[in-house]
């Protein structure tokens, strides 16, 4: 039971880092746009611009955990950089 709960911690950990990162992200993105006078295709652009450029992050990420199978909360934000 209480090894269950760790591995709970450490995923809910990673989805705290994750869902942190993406919030930033979709405000700056949203700050951008109200300012900006872009077309639907012009954000969508951006929008996958900002999942490539993350990418890389979730992959070390989830490689880490399925090697470890849990990750603590300071060894998730050296690995998201953040």
């Amino acid at each position: 039971m209480y090894r269950h709960r760790a591995e709970c911690v450490d995923l809910a950990a990673a989805r705290r880092v994750l869902e942190k990162a993406n919030r930033r992200d979709a405000e700056a993105l949203r700050r951008y746009l109200r300012t900006a006078t872009v077309s639907r295709d012009h954000a969508r652009a951006q929008a996958l611009d900002l999942v490539h450029r993350h990418w890389s992050r979730l992959e070390r990420i989830a490689e880490e955990l399925m090697d470890r199978h849990r990750l603590s909360g300071s060894r998730l934000r050296r690995l998201a950089g953040g």
